[in-house]
């Protein structure tokens, strides 16, 4: 690789926060827009009320062996 090649990819790789890389961030920094949150929050309480038994077989089967891994359920 050249100079340039090298000057190239530091460039990109520095970030202006110290201790991160906005490249390798894993979810898009945007502004949440109203209606967005406001699905969500929906999603959110519709999920908190859903019991064990409005679960299909298959979501059930995932639970048990979350809860067998230790995971808190």
């Amino acid at each position: 690789m050249s100079k340039e090649e090298y000057r190239d990819i530091v460039r990109r790789i520095k970030s202006e926060s110290l201790g991160t890389t906005l490249n390798l961030l894993k979810f898009p920094i945007i502004n949440p827009i109203w209606y967005c949150m406001f699905r969500r929050s929906k999603r959110l309480q519709s999920a908190s009320k859903q019991t064990e038994s409005d679960l299909s077989p298959q979501d059930l089967k995932r639970l048990e062996q979350f809860s067998k891994q230790g995971f808190l359920v």
